[in-house]
């Protein structure tokens, strides 16, 4: 069952909101199973939504949000590798920001986004925060700016009952701790409201519509953007967009990245085990793109979010990123060391085309994302009937 309310007093008697609550029953040291998607989970009849009432932190977007907001207690100090042989879950926080969508009140997307976790050594023991943003009601509905009619609010509000009822009973969800909104704050704001709430050095930045599609050593990559000498705030992981992205460069911008890419075993701390065993070049990055990443949680704070440069209901790579080009294609590429944004291509770099891996995430489009059973009550065919005919 689940009950939505606060607890009274909690561990040393501080007062214990219901997203902690959940942090308390879902982080359970039992071994992660992945659940069947065989058919969709559905809300308890015990769940009754008072997203309007949940009590909120101090803080969080849409009570009284300013750009230089306070991190919570508990906040890491800094970025330093002490020991490279911290288990990943010590060194990085997942943060999912979802929203409505079309498939809601299933949950199987945001299930199938976890279970790709399994490609990601260490990363299911991971804390993850799922980040429920708001929403505005109105009889046009326009998703990217969190407007959908009172009906798509009903199912949402059953989509996050859902989910927080996996919380409490689904293995897969046994290190997630929910986070709910109370207004739509937009997809920028939402992430601070996660990222307010890591104390690890690094974050895991996804979306409840990217799932990773192939194996990917994420520990090296924490420990680059952990050494204070490497200069690299974030990495993303290749996607279908970003294959080529060196010739992308010279063909959009007329800059040559040349020797500014960088084999990841030279940026590693010496004291790194495995400094000969990675592979891979990280190619510099001129845009801060919102798809999966994992980041310096203080580079975050400091630099994103507290500069006032993103307003409520801001993409941060509509806004962020895009000063971020502007000045890079304004200055030249020596502007871009004050970023160290990067690409983590894993593959052996072919020098003619500047890439040589292939897509470790893929993108699903939550907002055209339907489970099989949604296509044929929608529809009225099914897949296998539409795949005949497209032949």
């Amino acid at each position: 069952m689940i009950i939505c309310k606060t607890k009274e007093n909690g561990p040393m008697g501080s007062a214990v909101t219901e997203e902690e609550v959940h942090a308390t029953v879902g982080d359970r040291s039992q071994p992660i199973s992945m659940p069947s998607l065989s058919s969709d989970s559905k809300p308890t009849a015990a769940c009754t939504s008072s997203f309007h009432q949940r009590p909120q932190v101090s803080g969080d977007a849409g009570d009284s949000c300013s750009g230089s907001g306070a991190r919570d207690a508990g906040e890491h100090d800094g970025r330093g590798l002490e020991n490279p042989r911290q288990p990943l879950h010590e060194q990085t926080t997942v943060v999912i920001n979802t929203s409505p969508v079309m498939s809601n009140p299933s949950t199987a997307m945001l299930q199938i986004v976890l279970e790709s976790f399994r490609h990601v050594p260490g990363l299911q023991e991971c804390r993850t925060i799922i980040i429920f943003d708001g929403y505005k009601v109105a009889q046009k509905p326009k998703h990217k700016s969190g407007v959908i009619t009172s009906e798509q609010g009903a199912l949402y509000e059953e989509y996050m009952c859902a989910v927080e009822g996996l919380v409490v009973s689904d293995a897969a969800f046994a290190r997630c701790t929910t986070v709910r909104l109370k207004e739509r704050v937009g997809f920028g704001w939402a992430l601070r409201a996660g990222v307010r709430r890591v104390t690890t050095p690094t974050v895991l930045v996804m979306q409840h519509d990217f799932l990773f599609v192939r194996h990917v050593d994420l520990e090296p990559l924490v420990h680059v953007i952990r050494s204070p000498d490497a200069g690299v705030n974030y990495l993303s992981l290749l996607s279908s967009s970003t294959l080529n992205y060196a010739a992308q460069v010279v063909t959009r911008y007329q800059l040559k990245l040349g020797n500014l890419v960088r084999p990841l075993h030279d940026l590693l701390p010496v004291r790194d085990e495995r400094q000969g065993a990675v592979s891979g070049c990280l190619v510099p990055l001129l845009f801060w793109y919102d798809k999966p990443h994992v980041a310096s949680t203080e580079y975050y704070w400091e630099h994103v979010f507290n500069t006032g440069v993103l307003r409520k209901g801001d993409f941060i790579e509509d806004v962020w990123g895009q000063q971020m080009l502007a000045d890079i294609k304004r200055h030249g590429l020596q502007e871009h060391a004050k970023y160290g944004t990067f690409i983590y291509d894993d593959g052996p770099v072919d020098p003619r085309t500047g890439f040589g891996g292939t897509p470790a995430i893929r993108h699903i489009d939550g907002r055209r994302f339907l489970t099989s059973e949604q296509k044929v009550a929608r529809y009225g065919i099914t897949l296998n009937e539409l795949r005949i005919e497209a032949a």
